[in-house]
């Protein structure tokens, strides 16, 4: 993304889905990247978020899935 506004857009994007996901998140460090320089839709980072996260808890085995709060 070569504008900086949209960098941090998306950025705000992913903290706020991992600050709502905190408890379930525990123990864990995280790097997201994108994969193409298009500015996704907002439910969409959020719906992807939620499915890979969920994927790794469930990998983990002893971690409860994400849940959407909102």
């Amino acid at each position: 993304m070569p504008r900086a506004v949209d960098r941090n857009y998306c950025k705000r994007l992913v903290r706020e889905m991992f600050r709502r996901e905190c408890g379930a998140l525990k123990g864990f460090d995280f790097v997201v990247r994108l994969q193409s320089g298009a500015l996704p839709r907002p439910q969409t980072v959020r719906v992807e978020l939620r499915e890979l996260l969920s994927g790794l808890l469930r990998k983990c085995g002893d971690r409860e899935p994400v849940v959407d709060h909102g």
